[in-house]
């Protein structure tokens, strides 16, 4: 497939507007792409003759109103320290389209629910980089980018809170910037405590005890739901998702652990949560079931 085909795919399929570059420069104004549309003309008149490759914008929206991110890892410039660390926090994220890069790099390709936004504070760290809003992401088969799989992006819930769980995973201490809290935040606990172990480990079994197909995003949004509202912390919540989702065998575990960054993000939409009464409905529902 040539690389208009391709790119044309992308522009047809899921609506994005499409930047031709020639090595890593683009060959045409690309911000009035972040907020107008393409037209098909507009597309057939790009310089594709001059152009050996071509870039979607990261953080712009499909037509499914899903949004593009990537997390690109990068072996050109950073240590073997943080290449190794690197790779193995990639084993901590979803399996989605992948593409290896000139360098030898990797691109991993998500769809977020959430828009995300870039974040490069971690390249010297783990050699890792979240191409969020703002950012071009070149696509194979540009020249020297090739893809690794056949498969298509992976839909996500929140990429960002995906990539931050990814770097907490080995290690990486990561600070997120947290939106604004509304007033309603009045009404939830003023300080959120760590539990201590024994707690976290009564909780942990007890959430094992019930961690069954078919209930298990139920069961994650409601103790969430029930952690923020009772003060548990944000460490202590991941803590027992982690525990549970590994002693369980929970195959969408990082899918689960990245419901905890979203939960602790959305405080101004606490209020809303449905804490201990979605747990006894849900522990109604499995016993129900079983």
């Amino acid at each position: 497939m040539s690389l208009r085909e391709s790119a044309r795919r992308y522009f047809d399929h899921y609506g994005f507007n499409v930047v031709p570059v020639k090595g890593k420069q683009p060959l045409v104004g690309w911000k009035t792409c972040q907020t107008e549309k393409q037209s098909p003309e507009a597309f057939e008149g790009l310089p594709w003759a001059e152009a050996d490759g071509f870039a979607l914008i990261a953080g712009t929206q499909t037509v499914q109103g899903l949004f593009l991110g990537c997390v690109d890892f990068d072996v050109k410039s950073q240590s073997l320290e943080a290449q190794a660390k690197g790779r193995e926090a990639l084993k901590h994220v979803r399996i989605t389209q992948a593409e290896q890069t000139p360098s030898g790099g990797q691109h991993w390709v998500y769809f977020s629910e959430k828009r995300p936004k870039s974040v490069s504070a971690y390249l010297g760290v783990a050699a890792l980089e979240l191409l969020g809003e703002n950012k071009l992401v070149i696509m194979a088969p540009s020249r020297g980018y090739i893809r690794l799989n056949d498969n298509a992006p992976t839909e996500v819930l929140d990429l960002e809170a995906l990539f931050y769980n990814a770097l907490r995973s080995v290690g990486v201490r990561v600070e997120e910037k947290r939106a604004p809290r509304s007033s309603t935040v009045n009404r939830l606990p003023r300080n959120f405590q760590d539990l201590d172990q024994a707690e976290e480990e009564k909780i942990i079994q007890w959430l094992s005890r019930y961690w069954v197909r078919g209930f298990r995003d139920r069961l994650t949004m409601s103790f969430l739901g029930y952690a923020v509202k009772s003060g548990i912390s944000e460490p202590s919540a991941y803590r027992i998702i982690d525990a549970v989702t590994l002693r369980c065998g929970d195959e969408e575990r990082e899918a689960r652990l990245a419901q905890v960054s979203y939960h602790y993000c959305k405080l101004d939409q606490a209020q809303r949560f449905i804490g201990s009464s979605g747990l006894r409905e849900v522990i109604k529902a499995i016993h129900g079931a079983t």
